[in-house]
């Protein structure tokens, strides 16, 4: 057991602020999956969709082979402009790579920010600017794990009196693409509701759920 990497909430130092970023915009990245899935499962989607599917086989019923190979075009054409449409977050996610960094090093003017490392590893990020929550991930594999609240308990207090107002309007994760159906966003506006709640929770100095 005393070889196991040792777990740290703590400030982040300079050495650190580079694999902070780069937590940062890997989850900007992976909201191009999230938004992936949020289409396809929405009925928006689903319902002209498979009525689009249907037209096709209907109009070549007599000539299976054709009907399946054109109902196989469809579908390519379809996933493909979804990942074409969700291409724009890497696209912002390289350019908080390139921009992202001046915000770490905004310590002079109040900016917190906390990171989790497991052993020299950096697992969790949350940070705060202009007293509010500008941004907060933790990797894939320590989601659900209470890492994401004790993060949030340890920004809120290296902001000290000041304290945390709420979920900035422009965070990390902010971005949206224009022209979408409300629905399709709705998990990126449950995750934002989620800060809120949890930030509160911890603000008042609630108990771990």
């Amino acid at each position: 057991m005393s070889n196991l990497p040792a777990f740290s909430l703590h400030p982040c130092p300079a050495s650190e602020r580079a694999a902070a970023l780069h937590l940062i915009t890997d989850s900007i990245a992976q909201q191009r999956q999230t938004l992936s899935r949020s289409i396809l499962s929405s009925p928006v989607f689903l319902l002209p969709s498979l009525s689009l599917l249907s037209l096709v086989f209907y109009l070549n019923r007599t000539n299976i082979p054709t009907a399946v190979i054109l109902l196989s075009g469809v579908c390519i054409a379809i996933l493909s402009a979804i990942r074409m449409e969700g291409a724009q977050y890497l696209e912002e996610a390289e350019r908080m790579g390139r921009e992202g960094i001046e915000v770490l090093n905004e310590e002079e003017e109040g900016t917190k920010t906390v990171v989790a490392t497991w052993g020299e590893k950096v697992v969790g990020v949350a940070v705060v600017r202009q007293g509010e929550l500008w941004a907060w991930t933790v990797l894939l594999r320590y989601r659900r794990s209470g890492l994401g609240r004790d993060l949030l308990a340890r920004v809120v207090k290296e902001a000290g009196e000041e304290g945390v107002k709420g979920v900035a309007k422009d965070n990390a994760n902010s971005y949206r693409i224009k022209g979408l159906p409300g629905t399709f966003n709705a998990p990126f506006a449950s995750n934002e509701e989620l800060a809120r709640r949890v930030l509160m929770e911890v603000s008042k100095g609630g108990k771990k759920e």
